[in-house]
């Protein structure tokens, strides 16, 4: 009898010791898989950040590809000062592709050509620049062919964003922007609300269309305005931002695509960091849209073509300001 009894007690031992040790083992286990992620997460990428799970890295190159609403934005810099300063990635860079009246078919960009011709330009620039980010923006011309144009629209859209990651970094991703409907102005000016209806349609259609390329959609709204003392400090005529409506819809970027935690400025105020990337841009622009491009590239250039060799020295010029705004906020 007291054989068995100890016998009962042994294997009661044994049995509590190796639930113990089956306990230390998970638990060790789940600290290392903690561990190997938390390592992994620090040797990579940075955190994935804001409503849209965007995820950024160091060194990202933006290229920002779209209509008027991109192109003016060079000129007042805040989506890209807040972005700039919301990033948690360093040392990311931006590069504005944008042209007044653009659509996803580049006729603007064609200048004295066809637009065909102003679609490969553009296709050639982004394989020049070679972004890992491509941030698009359009629709809100395109709207105005209203919804018996919308498949032809989506259709170029994609041709567009193939032709222009094929041309990208490796692993390129990809924004959508929303279009932003039009703000009300007093009378006389007619009603926006049916063409906002327009818009409202091409922009469901471009949800659902970054839904399934896999691309990373951010709705965007125009700044609401009060009176019509403020509706003139957000817009020109209801369609073009100023600097003040740039500064508004900039949080919505933010939120999107960041964790908005905001940089500490190493040098400076918020002022001067704009007034860099203003500089930035604007040399950028003349590196790759010479005022005098008909007589440096185009059907003029026999009379003043060898002044070509000046437009890369735009480049280290480019550079240096983009270190200082590094340096500012990194």
């Amino acid at each position: 009898m007291e054989s068995e009894t100890l016998s009962v007690l042994a294997s009661r031992t044994s049995s509590t010791r190796t639930y113990r040790m089956q306990r230390r083992f998970a638990v060790l286990t789940l600290l290392g898989a903690w561990l190997i992620a938390a390592g992994a997460l620090s040797a990579g990428d940075s955190p994935k950040s804001g409503s849209t799970g965007f995820v950024w890295k160091d060194g990202d190159k933006v290229a920002l590809i779209g209509g008027t609403v991109i192109e003016r934005e060079q000129n007042y810099g805040q989506w890209e000062a807040a972005l700039t300063r919301n990033i948690p990635a360093k040392n990311v860079i931006f590069r504005n592709l944008g042209w007044s009246g653009d659509t996803v078919w580049a006729e603007s960009r064609g200048i004295f050509e066809p637009a065909e011709r102003g679609y490969a330009l553009l296709i050639d620039l982004v394989k020049e620049q070679k972004p890992s980010v491509l941030v698009f923006g359009y629709g809100q011309v395109e709207a105005i062919e209203g919804p018996a144009r919308l498949p032809k629209f989506i259709e170029q859209y994609e041709r567009m964003i193939n032709d222009c990651k094929a041309g990208s970094a490796e692993g390129v991703r990809v924004i959508l922007l929303g279009p932003m409907d039009l703000l009300q102005m007093p009378a006389p000016l007619p009603s926006v609300a049916g063409y906002n209806a327009l818009i409202a349609t091409y922009r469901q259609a471009i949800q659902e269309f970054a839904a399934r390329i896999g691309a990373t959609y951010v709705p965007l709204s125009m700044p609401t305005a009060g009176s019509a003392k403020e509706l003139r400090l957000l817009t020109d005529n209801g369609q073009h931002l100023s600097s003040e409506g740039y500064a508004r819809t900039a949080s919505q970027l933010v939120s999107a695509l960041t964790p908005g935690m905001a940089k500490e400025l190493k040098t400076g105020d918020t002022e001067s960091l704009l007034q860099l990337i203003r500089k930035k841009n604007e040399l950028f622009f003349h590196r790759y849209r010479p005022q005098n491009v008909t007589y440096l590239f185009l059907f003029r250039k026999h009379e003043q073509g060898n002044n070509a060799v000046d437009i890369p020295k735009f480049d280290p010029l480019v550079k240096g300001l983009e270190e200082q705004i590094h340096a500012a906020v990194d």
